[in-house]
């Protein structure tokens, strides 16, 4: 999964969106979805960037191909050594904006990369 088509494509699934769900969330046209995930088009717009991260409940690092880490598994780390955390969480994700989540999800999987450095 090392280019980002392959991340969008992955994660879209995983979320259980079709590409026409995803474009209109994006505001964009189906076969724009498709030419990303085929690697049509070699460059996606920083903007368009953020609101996939957010949609897919990611990190734009991820998507770039900067972090390894995808939320989820961030999350398992995460929840392992802070399970009441990850409990507060998880009831106020229903009530966070999309770019509150973005935020909070950047910061955890930041946490994790960084504990991961000093084990």
């Amino acid at each position: 999964m090392d280019s980002i088509g392959n991340r969008i494509k992955h994660l879209r699934k995983q979320r259980g969106l079709t590409q026409p769900q995803l474009a209109k969330l994006l505001n964009v046209s189906p076969q724009v979805i498709s030419n990303w995930e085929r690697g049509y088009t070699p460059t996606i717009a920083p903007e368009s960037i953020d609101k996939l991260a957010s949609i897919l409940e990611t990190t734009s690092d991820f998507l770039l191909g900067r972090s390894t880490a995808s939320i989820s598994s961030s999350l398992e780390a995460l929840e392992k050594s802070w399970p009441e955390g990850i409990k507060v969480l998880r009831r106020a994700n229903e009530k966070l904006t999309p770019e509150k989540k973005r935020v909070i999800l950047e910061l955890i999987d930041t946490y994790v990369r960084t504990e991961g450095n000093h084990d």
